[in-house]
């Protein structure tokens, strides 16, 4: 949805929010629905410059809706990970998430990415996983700012 908004590609975007307003109400979200209700509505109507003001806010909320979720809702394939993988040293997660910080201050998603790619094969706690899954997450959606955010929290921990 954000490279349609980057993009201006209105038809699109309207096509995405439209299927993301759906998934929403299905799940109870009924803020989040109606938000999304209102940006399908501007996009049909050709209105990028609502479409813009308000998409930030309104992916916002729903990142937050994913990274709560996902601490709740863990997908197979993170539970599955989970039972398999090695104990993830601090030092490590330290130096590697400076790397991912540093990574995304420069918007190189694929350096960011690897690095994410590779952390995410320890054990560092479900709290730290879950911030690390949704980091990559974000940096794979270009979500530069999110994913900075995200990171930063493990690096108060750790100063």
């Amino acid at each position: 949805m954000t490279a349609y908004i980057d993009d201006e590609d209105l038809k699109n975007f309207s096509v995405a929010v439209h299927a993301m307003k759906s998934m929403l109400e299905s799940v109870g979200a009924a803020g989040l629905s109606n938000m999304a209700f209102k940006l399908e509505t501007a996009s049909k109507n050709n209105d990028a410059e609502y479409c813009s003001k308000q998409f930030p806010d309104f992916m916002e909320r729903l990142t937050s809706l994913h990274e709560q979720l996902s601490v709740i809702f863990p997908s197979e394939e993170v539970l599955t990970k989970k039972s398999e993988k090695e104990k993830g040293h601090a030092a490590h997660l330290r130096e590697n998430i400076e790397k991912a910080l540093e990574a995304a201050d420069r918007y190189d998603n694929d350096a960011g990415i690897e690095i994410l790619n590779e952390l995410t094969a320890y054990d560092f706690g479900e709290e730290i996983n879950g911030l690390l899954e949704n980091a990559l997450t974000a940096l794979k959606q270009y979500n530069y700012d999110d994913a900075k955010e995200i990171l930063s929290k493990p690096m108060k921990r750790y100063r």
